[in-house]
């Protein structure tokens, strides 16, 4: 599965949960993740991999360095894991 389809997903599921998800490039900042998820009063960066993909050193310093700040980071590679997440975040009462 590519991860296009896993993004596209993603960003249609936490649209249907009235939320926003913003594709995010920062140039000249490598590792940053591929998505800001805007839902429930909170805000999460998401980083989508391949089933088969893995994090590169940049993504993973970038990782360590938003957990100082946030705990609403979360890598997701198949459509399950993304339904896996939805559930968990639509289940957040506001």
């Amino acid at each position: 599965m590519l991860e296009k389809v896993v993004e596209q997903h993603l960003k249609r599921q936490v649209e249907l949960l009235g939320g926003r998800c913003y594709k995010w490039s920062s140039p000249s900042n490598n590792g940053v993740p591929d998505r800001i998820v805007f839902v429930k009063n909170q805000i999460w960066f998401i980083e989508l991999k391949s089933p088969t993909g893995k994090m590169s050193k940049l993504q993973q310093l970038f990782f360590k360095f938003v957990k100082d700040y946030t705990s609403n980071y979360a890598v997701l590679s198949t459509l399950n894991e993304v339904d896996i997440w939805i559930l968990k975040i639509s289940q957040i009462n506001i």
